[in-house]
């Protein structure tokens, strides 16, 4: 956490330092989503509808159902965090962690930018590549590649984010979550806009909370 005493101007610094940091790193798991796909010959873009004549419509109505998606996330989340249990409140604690101080004192714009970044670089590996390599076109697939798939996926997902044993775990079942999304619609741009509308919200009221915080301290 930034001291107290440290200048505006070092905090804007060490703030603006993990914005760009977390759009590089997001971003380019989507690059390597796209590499991954080129060395096993897997189209990471094949869930995803194109802007062609007859297409345009699932790209708007995929995104569209993406964003509410993310509230069944965002409520089971809020109900956890009413559980009186250890693990559960050690992710209440999370945001005492220096990194993710640091980062809710970037603005809402830059919060947004780096969910967006996170929704497509996360979900082009995780369901784009890896799914898509496990289970093959959805509309061939045996249901054996699909859960395979599915479950393999989640797991990923769920390793990618360490934070905590609990929150590993969260984040399983948040990726079951958005796999499900991909085989019930075949559009990969439900769960992108799934993942940036979750995690821009919850951001978002991570900063309004910290803010009303730190003005009923002063």
């Amino acid at each position: 956490m930034p001291s107290p005493e440290l200048p505006n101007d070092e905090t804007e610094s060490e703030a603006d330092s993990v914005f760009r940091t977390a759009i590089t790193i997001e971003m380019g798991l989507g690059f390597v989503a796209i590499l991954l796909g080129w060395i096993t010959g897997i189209d990471v873009r094949q869930f995803i509808p194109t802007l062609e004549t007859g297409h345009f419509s699932q790209v708007w109505s995929g995104l569209a159902m993406g964003v509410l998606a993310a509230f069944p996330m965002l409520l089971v989340v809020k109900l956890l965090e009413r559980l009186d249990w250890e693990p559960i409140r050690g992710l209440k604690a999370l945001e005492e962690l220096p990194i993710v101080n640091t980062l809710l004192k970037l603005s809402a714009p830059e919060l947004v930018a780096i969910s967006i970044a996170a929704g497509v670089g996360e979900e082009l590996l995780i369901r784009g590549w890896l799914m898509g390599w496990i289970t093959g076109p959805l509309d061939t697939a045996t249901p054996t590649l699909v859960i395979a798939g599915l479950v393999t996926s989640a797991i990923a997902f769920g390793l990618m984010h360490p934070i905590t044993p609990a929150y590993a775990v969260i984040a399983s079942f948040i990726g079951l979550y958005l796999g499900a999304l991909v085989i019930w619609t075949g559009n990969l741009l439900v769960p992108i806009a799934a993942h940036a509308a979750y995690d821009a919200i919850h951001l978002v009221q991570a900063k309004r909370q910290q803010l009303a915080d730190e003005r009923q301290q002063s």
